[in-house]
């Protein structure tokens, strides 16, 4: 099971170094920058999914604060490729091809230790949908990204979609 650092319960997220990885981490605790006006989280395992599910965070703002938070973690993940700060170890992170997904959307891998967990992103309208595995503990020594299965992230959003009318 993956170790959260110190003060993870803090409202405010733990500073990175390089101070540009920052909206990184802000997404992998949940600590997104700009502040959501409501939050709601939850996990899904498909049937055939042989133990992989999906945590799914989602994130309602006000005015452009959407728009913001997929602006910065793209902006980010130009640069952001190694930091140190909130996690228990140093992460490193790569961006993946954006999937056309939502309004927008971006994909990155995220590795700590021998955990690697690709991480999916997804604005639709006012909202960002956070998709990340919902098996915690990792890959494994030099096994594959952890990923969220696709029919996961199209059946949710197809749900979004159907609630903001």
């Amino acid at each position: 099971m993956m170790e959260w650092p110190a003060g993870t319960g803090r409202s405010e997220p733990l500073p990175t170094t390089p101070q540009d990885c920052q909206p990184v981490e802000n997404i992998r605790t949940g600590k997104i920058r700009p502040a959501a006006s409501a939050k709601a989280a939850g996990s899904v395992m498909p049937a055939n999914a042989g133990g992989t599910g999906a945590g799914i965070l989602l994130n309602g703002f006000e005015g452009d604060g959407a728009k913001q938070v997929l602006s910065e973690l793209r902006t980010a993940l130009k640069s952001c490729t190694h930091y140190e700060g909130g996690v228990p170890r140093p992460a490193t992170a790569a961006a993946l091809p954006a999937p056309a997904l939502g309004d927008e959307a971006v994909s990155y891998t995220l590795a700590y230790g021998t955990n690697t967990h690709e991480v999916t992103v997804v604005r639709q309208g006012t909202v960002v949908a956070v998709f990340a595995p919902g098996n915690l503990s990792g890959s494994g020594k030099g096994g594959p990204a952890m990923k969220v299965p696709q029919e996961v992230v199209a059946r949710q959003l197809e749900k979004l979609r159907k609630a903001a009318g």
